[in-house]
């Protein structure tokens, strides 16, 4: 009689605990799914989450990665005209084995009269599959793309994302998801892609169908946690549950053009 009061303390302290978890997340706004995914709080209301990798994050254990529950996975696999992800090969084959939805991403560069040639870079290295994520180019203000408000930039900077995205389209007949954040949509992207989907990385508040009508994916942590990965990793979810999420990869594989 005596062994077991410590044990019924002790489940009597882990159920307070675990009501306490409970109410903090649900005022919060936020839930944790404890049993997969033990390091990263998912927004209230989404189910299917995916990571963004490039070689930054250095060597992945995919296995450990699908075991957390992630569904879906970007892959870094050019930038630029010329620029090669090194670990783009090894990750893209390593999460295809573990039966996580894969698909590749390319980094664009403001450069005049580059935007051709950095879609012919990723479309040589481009790994498609029916199934797969369709691919998508990283659109982003950072030190090597620089914000400007000279309206003649942003017109060329304009010219060169439809050249990319004309290209790839001429080449598979699909419009490339467009990654992108809150100053690069206002400056390039808004009114000028109808066609193309969003993915939209906003670190404090989930995309607005108003203002974002064509957002598919969230971007909305760069400093998530899981097993596998050494590094902190972006953590996204895509807007809906995981039959509209097949419907939208079928659409895209229906669409698309190997050759």
């Amino acid at each position: 009689m005596h062994r077991r009061r410590p044990k019924k303390r002790l489940f009597l302290l882990i159920f307070l605990l675990a009501i306490a978890v409970y109410y903090c997340n649900k005022r919060s706004g936020n839930k944790i799914d404890i049993s997969k995914l033990h390091h990263v709080v998912i927004p209230d209301g989404f189910s299917v989450i995916g990571i963004d990798v490039s070689h930054h994050n250095g060597d992945i254990n995919w296995k450990a990665i699908r075991a957390q529950g992630i569904v879906f996975a970007y892959i870094k696999a050019t930038e630029g005209e010329s620029l090669m992800d090194k670990n783009y090969t090894d990750n893209y084959r390593a999460a295809k084995t573990n039966r996580i939805v894969t698909g590749m991403y390319h980094f664009f560069i403001f450069r005049k009269d580059g935007g051709a040639k950095q879609a012919l870079c990723f479309l040589n290295k481009l790994r498609y599959q029916r199934g797969d994520l369709p691919p998508a180019v990283d659109v982003e203000y950072s030190p090597s793309n620089r914000r400007t408000m000279n309206k003649d930039i942003i017109k060329e900077r304009i010219r060169e994302l439809n050249q990319f995205d004309s290209t790839i389209y001429s080449r598979k007949h699909i419009h490339p998801v467009l990654y992108t954040n809150k100053e690069c949509y206002e400056d390039l992207i808004r009114d000028n892609f109808p066609k193309n989907d969003l993915w939209l990385c906003n670190l404090s508040d989930m995309p607005d169908d108003y203002m974002y009508p064509n957002w598919v994916m969230w971007q909305y942590s760069h400093t998530g946690k899981l097993e596998g990965v050494k590094s902190s990793v972006d953590i996204n979810v895509f807007y809906a549950g995981k039959a509209e999420f097949n419907e939208w990869l079928d659409m895209y594989k229906k669409a698309y053009v190997a050759n």
